[in-house]
């Protein structure tokens, strides 16, 4: 668990590894298509995004590609190509 200073207190978050890790795992168990975590959104986890939009995880689900394209070190530039060619913004 990693520690981040918040304020007057602190904040605990939970480490990305892990829950990408744990999203690969209950990938491998359910199969790849129509799963409840796909593992490319765990990957996503993985490669640094801290959450994955539900439009992504539908469209995955279903079987379609979306990208994960991250622009520079700045997460406000990264974002996800779904198949329409819309962005949808990382934050």
């Amino acid at each position: 668990m990693i520690k981040k200073p918040m304020g007057d207190g602190i904040r605990h978050t939970i480490d990305e590894l892990g829950v990408g890790g744990l999203g690969l795992l209950a990938n491998l168990i359910g199969g790849a298509r129509g799963t409840t975590f796909p593992g490319q959104d765990a990957l996503d986890l993985v490669d640094g995004a801290r959450y994955i939009p539900n439009a992504v995880t539908f469209a995955r689900r279903s079987g379609q590609e979306v990208r994960f394209v991250k622009n520079g070190l700045n997460r406000a530039e990264w974002f996800w190509e779904m198949p329409d060619g819309e962005k949808i913004k990382h934050g």
